[in-house]
């Protein structure tokens, strides 16, 4: 929820740029006969079907970062790997993350990000592979965020 602000900032033009590295037919299949309609606001309040989008769009990014995740238990995490992430932080949130602990720490999206890179599973190439062109170019320009999960939201 709290990227939604960030985002209807940036969405136009990520969709824009997206529309035009591959064209609006391969963009978004279903919407080809639509005609301008689809990248421009039709007014001030962005009520057109690029705005309707957006939910849609999150719910995809959301729903592929949890798939990617998912795999994090079956890799084993340790208490080593817990340590050698904490040794990644900024110093002065190392202190709050120890004191959370590791059993905290497996439902932090960092931590089970920084082990699955660390074995080998590539978020990119994962959301890559699962995101529409409009999503994956939305995920990317904003810092490759988690869609709507909530900062410690993974289930353990």
């Amino acid at each position: 929820m709290r990227h939604r602000s960030v985002l209807l900032g940036v969405v136009s033009e990520t969709l824009r740029s997206a529309i035009g590295r591959c064209g609006r037919r391969a963009a978004f299949p279903a919407f080809s006969g639509l005609g301008p309609k689809l990248t421009r606001p039709q007014s001030p309040g962005f009520t057109g079907l690029l705005f309707a989008a957006i939910p849609d769009l999150l719910t995809e990014i959301t729903r592929a970062a949890k798939a990617y995740y998912a795999q994090a238990p079956a890799l084993g995490l340790t208490q080593t790997d817990f340590l050698d992430w904490v040794a990644t932080l900024p110093i002065n949130r190392q202190a709050a993350v120890r004191r959370q602990g590791f059993v905290a720490a497996q439902a932090e999206p960092a931590f089970l990000r920084y082990c699955l890179e660390w074995r080998g599973y590539d978020m990119w190439g994962f959301m890559a592979a699962r995101l529409s062109l409009a999503a994956f170019a939305l995920w990317e320009a904003n810092g490759q965020f988690n869609g709507d999960l909530p900062p410690n939201g993974i289930a353990r």
